[in-house]
């Protein structure tokens, strides 16, 4: 079903824990929903962060995905009946806006050290 730890060595790599979940592999030949779906919000966010930063956008991707995400996942419940989308409170898109502050200073700071 999956794997929790590296190839079982206890030197290097395999000390690392890695969280894979193997029950329907990726392929490139037979592709599944998921799969396609996986890939249209990637390209998205990839298309979305080359447009923004311009040529080193791919470097920023896993913060621009996870931040896409979790807006829109928090705004899809507020389809659900009975259900209030948690961005209608402040504090959500200000703890957004003062995540991608900091992160923005200390990618900066990063590049110029």
């Amino acid at each position: 079903m999956g794997q929790l730890y590296g190839d079982g060595d206890r030197g290097g790599a395999g000390d690392r824990p890695v969280i894979r979940v193997s029950a329907s592999p990726l392929s490139m030949d037979r592709p599944g929903k998921l799969q396609h779906a996986l890939e249209v919000i990637y390209d998205f966010v990839r298309g979305e962060s080359e447009d923004a930063v311009g040529h080193g956008g791919s470097k920023y991707l896993p913060f621009f995905g996870t931040l896409f995400l979790f807006i829109l996942t928090c705004n899809l419940i507020g389809i659900i009946p009975g259900f209030e989308s948690p961005t209608i409170e402040p504090s959500v898109p200000a703890g957004c806006a003062i995540a991608v502050f900091c992160y923005y200073n200390l990618m900066d700071f990063a590049s110029k050290a």
